[in-house]
């Protein structure tokens, strides 16, 4: 289960990071480990802050809610993620 679970988690860092930046109104591209605007580079610092700050958002949230079902449900397949 570990592994299906760091696959998932992995895609929905990355996507966190290549939504915001398309939610900003960039266009972005996306790899294995990072995620940019197609032109140049961002307009500002506070995007940027943005746009690094989703993946490890959208991580701890998942976390969270991983915790909050583990401690509703006892259910130990849920650990991994």
């Amino acid at each position: 289960m570990f592994i299906p679970a760091a696959a998932l988690t992995w895609g929905v860092h990355e996507y966190a990071h290549w939504q915001m930046g398309e939610l900003l109104g960039y266009e972005m591209w996306i790899t294995l480990n990072q995620a940019g605007p197609i032109k140049g580079s961002f307009d500002s610092v506070r995007d940027q802050i943005l746009v690094a700050a989703a993946g490890p958002v959208v991580t701890y949230l998942q976390a969270t809610v991983a915790l909050l079902l583990i401690v509703r449900w006892r259910h130990a397949l849920l650990y991994p993620f």
